[in-house]
């Protein structure tokens, strides 16, 4: 992990590619706050399966926002099953409803930007009920593209993605994943920049052990602050503690769940299975903490397939997909390749993280105890959150170094 950037952020992709139903190319339980955020911790569940001993970073509000796209054209028990995953309504000006209010939140945002794209294949119309619930809900312009001219086709979706990403993510697709076989790409890229409302002193930062096991540490670039006030909770049933650095200017923040045991993270993660992040911040309340963690740079990828199938989308990489309501043309369509990347920076003056997502279609109550100074030292295996009061933007777990 690289630790000399001199700037935090975070950025991510996901798409989709969608093709005709021919042969595909082969690389590739609680209450819960809101759909959102119900789907954003279960497939945080999903996608660390078998990386016990793997960074991770992903945005969720990447992943839903791309197949809230998707749903748009679904159709039967593809629309059943995603609207299921998704926690929305099958009806579709509910459903609409709900996608539009989710993305209004950002789009005066300083911090947070939201960007969709959907290429269609050369000679292909959208369905116009597509057309509109894309351009209105999703602010998603179409583009024509020639997917048979791989290489040409492959630039003009990377660049659209280096440009919506400050240029993190690159190379989003391989020009051999595209071909006369493609006919839509839709995208979804967030990017993020936000700056601590309580920066970490970069005289302070020293080098400090992070415990990879009981026995075994690493040195790391360990930042410090003064002390300040910060929503801060312990919990025993979680057999951990949590604090939340709050960004400047607008209600953005970073959740950061540590346990208490330097290998407590894979019982910590189960416990948080049936837990929602926002009810256990409201067990959270305003104290003085010291906070220490070290800087940190995380970049992941994935293909989702498999994890969303498992969450219960499974119908959709089926050839007994139902996107009728894509194309205005009587080919069936399904997904291929669902792809994730994700990105994100942490440092002294705050936080950069960008994410995009591609999907090809082929054929309590707060008890506040007396006034003390509490020390919060991330130098174990920890899960983060970047969040806002209701969404949970990216999502991760530091684990190494």
């Amino acid at each position: 992990m690289n630790l000399l950037y001199p700037t935090t952020y975070a950025f991510c992709i996901t798409f989709f590619l969608i093709f005709s139903r021919g042969t595909m190319s082969s690389s590739f339980g609680s209450e819960i706050t809101n759909p959102s955020s119900g789907f954003a911790f279960d497939l945080y569940q999903h996608v660390i399966k078998g990386k016990e001993q793997q960074n991770v970073v992903l945005s969720p509000l990447s992943i839903y926002t791309a197949l809230g796209l998707a749903y748009m054209g679904a159709g039967g028990r593809t629309k059943e099953e995603m609207a299921s995953v998704l926690r929305i309504s099958t009806n579709a000006t509910e459903s609409k409803e709900s996608f539009r209010r989710l993305l209004c939140k950002y789009k005066a945002s300083s911090m947070l930007s939201i960007a969709n794209k959907v290429y269609v294949q050369s000679g292909k119309n959208l369905q116009p009920s597509f057309v509109e619930a894309s351009e209105k809900v999703f602010s998603s312009e179409a583009d024509v593209i020639n997917f048979s001219q791989s290489d040409v086709a492959a630039k003009t979706i990377n660049s659209w993605v280096e440009s919506k990403t400050n240029n993190k993510i690159q190379n989003l697709i391989d020009p051999s994943n595209l071909d006369s076989n493609t006919m839509m790409v839709l995208v979804n890229a967030i990017y993020f920049k936000g700056f601590w409302k309580n920066q970490f002193r970069k005289e302070l930062t020293k080098k400090a052990d992070f415990w990879t096991s009981e026995t075994e540490s690493v040195k790391v670039d360990m930042m410090s602050n003064n002390k300040a006030h910060y929503p801060y909770g312990v919990f025993e049933d979680l057999d951990a503690a949590a604090v939340e650095l709050p960004f400047r200017d607008e209600d953005l923040a970073m959740l950061i769940i540590l346990p208490n045991s330097k290998t407590g993270l894979p019982s910590l993660e189960a416990k948080l299975r049936s837990m929602d992040l926002f009810k256990l911040r409201q067990r959270m309340h305003s104290e003085e903490v010291i906070v220490s963690m070290p800087k940190f740079k995380i970049e992941f990828s994935i293909e989702l397939n498999d994890v969303l199938s498992e969450m219960g989308m499974s119908s959709m990489f089926s050839d007994n997909a139902d996107f009728s309501g894509l194309l205005n043309s009587a080919e069936p369509l399904k997904v291929s390749k669902v792809i994730h990347k994700a990105f994100i920076d942490v440092n002294e003056e705050g936080a950069e993280a960008a994410a995009a997502t591609g999907i090809g279609i082929m054929a309590v109550s707060a008890v506040f105890p007396p006034p003390r100074t509490n020390i919060f030292k991330v130098d174990r295996p920890c899960i983060y959150a970047v969040k806002s009061q209701s969404e949970i933007h990216f999502i991760g777990r530091v684990t190494y170094f």
